[in-house]
């Protein structure tokens, strides 16, 4: 048998005795989804689900003795469920390379990935009969809603829905359009407004082969700052009407530097640090220059105040998603809590209030403020939670926006074995 233990894949006998672990699988600092592991038919080879970019990444394989891996696709996009074709010449996988994710084979040795099934999708969890003749698989409908909601009254409304995933929904300053990443047609990952009534949906990237991500807007809403991780890791800008990006910083990843967000002059950005999963330091980049300086207490999740003077940020110290709200001087770096056991906070529009999370179960976050100095704290919405896309914000105007993930009917479904 084959299978993960402690963010390495293993082998064992078929009573689980004769443990071994793998050698040269790539190391990942931050491994949030399986690699699903897989023997080849003779049970000389491993393939494997590499991520790279949090759950976005590629197929390998290994020889299950251990030694040099080798990648096969270079997509780095969502995927896995690997399974060997019954003559170990190929692999059949899931892949969202094609703007939705379905069903693809590779040949072991390498070359370019063919579509096994042209789908809406989402086919998964590929395995194939023992006589080798029939492919099963499990189709689900899964569907991503855009949400509106307004805090006092509890009403929302979708804004947009579709069959393929939208992530990080994010607040024009003056509350009446919203900036989300999306994956489309092909692959790519693009970046999109929409106004509040949910008409003239805009794309605001639209260059074949990038993917771009966690877009954030500047103060006056005429830029998006965002996130590139294809054709070149880096920080960028860009209209928020459209048009051609430039590069801020090259080598810029999400999961390093976490959390990017330009102050009201466009002068600084503030971002945590991360290593290994673990938020070590609080930076603060000078956009001109490029110098760094370390803030002195680590946060989670800064955001500046409309003045650039302050900071807010759940305190990363315990190492923990929910912590102490803390808002933070950037003159004296002292720093004063406003709440406990929160996570994501966000300033209202004249920063009187701190919007925060808190947790309510596995599929549910509540969603609190407390005023800038720690008083009157209340409840005010609740929200549907999605571990994969755990991101919200707040308008100057009160209303709410997150995406909500609609589980489809898992259905079971079978075709024949593609031919090599």
């Amino acid at each position: 048998m084959v299978f993960e233990k402690r963010n390495e894949i293993w082998t064992a006998g078929g009573d689980g005795t004769h443990q071994q672990k793998v050698k040269g699988i790539p190391v990942v600092d931050l491994l949030i989804v399986d690699r699903e592991p897989s023997f080849s038919p003779d049970g000389s080879m491993i393939a494997f689900f590499q991520p790279e970019d949090g759950p976005m990444g590629d197929i390998w394989v290994v020889p299950s003795i251990g030694g040099q891996a080798k990648q096969l696709t270079f997509d780095n996009h969502y995927g896995g469920g690997l399974v060997w074709t019954p003559d170990g010449t190929h692999i059949i996988f899931t892949s969202q390379r094609g703007g939705s994710k379905t069903l693809w084979k590779i040949a072991a040795s390498g070359g370019n990935p063919e579509p096994v099934l042209k789908s809406p999708g989402e086919d998964s969890n590929p395995e194939i009969s023992r006589d080798g003749k029939r492919l099963f698989y499990v189709r689900t409908r899964n569907q991503w809603a855009l949400i509106l909601k307004d805090a006092l009254s509890g009403k929302s409304i979708e804004l947009r829905k579709t069959i393929t995933d939208m992530f990080y929904p994010s607040f024009s300053p003056d509350g009446g359009r919203i900036a989300f990443f999306a994956t489309v047609e092909g692959g790519d990952i693009q970046l999109f407004t929409i106004p509040t009534s949910g008409t003239e949906l805009t794309q605001v990237t639209r260059t074949q082969g990038e993917r771009n991500v966690f877009p954030t807007w500047s103060t006056d809403g005429s830029t998006l700052y965002f996130y590139q991780i294809r054709p070149n890791l880096s920080y960028r800008r860009i209209s928020s009407a459209g048009g051609t990006s430039s590069e801020i910083f090259s080598g810029w990843r999400w999961r390093t530097h976490y959390g990017a967000q330009v102050d009201a002059s466009g002068n600084r950005i503030v971002y945590s640090r991360v290593s290994n999963g673990i938020t070590v330091a609080t930076v603060f980049r000078d956009i001109q220059t490029g110098t760094e300086s370390v803030f002195a207490r680590t946060l989670d999740s800064p955001r500046w105040s409309t003045d650039a003077k302050s900071v807010v940020g759940v305190d990363a110290s315990a190492g923990q998603e929910f912590g102490a709200v803390v808002i933070c001087s950037l003159a004296t770096a002292a720093c004063r809590k406003v709440a406990v056991d929160g996570a994501s906070p966000v300033w209202s529009e004249d920063d009187s209030r701190i919007y925060f999370e808190r947790w309510r179960s596995a599929d549910k976050r509540d969603v609190w403020s407390v005023s800038a100095e720690g008083q009157d704290e209340k409840r005010i919405t609740e929200r549907e939670y999605n571990p994969m896309g755990p991101f919200y914000d707040v308008s100057r105007l009160g209303h709410l926006t997150y995406v909500r993930f609609i589980q489809g009917q898992k259905e079971l479904w079978m075709t024949e074995v593609p031919s090599p």
